[in-house]
């Protein structure tokens, strides 16, 4: 709690920060940087991006979205260049061919459920 408030009332030029998406959306990770997010931390204002990511909301065709979604990561990226990705997290399984029910998924969570062994 020291850190946030620190952050909020003396925020330093650069720090380092993550997240892990709540779901799989694109949607979970561009409203961090709102103007009106509780999460954004860096104190980002954008009236260009905020406009894009909530019209990016309100779409349900995924290609119409992604055009969004693109323009506001160039805004985050290059036209602001609020934030810079450092890496992003992998994982990697060595799987049996003798399990079955295993899939990838952009959450890589494993439904442990649907696993069985076949011999």
């Amino acid at each position: 709690q020291a850190f946030f408030q620190a952050l909020a009332n003396d925020p330093p030029p650069l720090h380092l920060a993550r997240w892990i998406a709540d779901y799989p959306d694109p949607d979970n990770f561009m409203t961090l940087f709102a103007t009106w997010s509780g999460n954004n931390d860096l104190g980002f204002e954008s009236p260009e991006y905020d406009d894009v990511i909530e019209r990016a909301g309100r779409l349900s065709d995924s290609s119409q979205r992604r055009i969004l979604y693109d323009r506001a990561q160039r805004l985050l990226l290059n036209d602001e260049a609020a934030i810079a990705p450092l890496y992003i997290n992998s994982q990697n399984h060595l799987i049996s061919p003798q399990l079955m029910g295993f899939e990838l998924n952009p959450m890589d969570i494993v439904y442990w459920e649907r696993l069985r062994w076949e011999e």
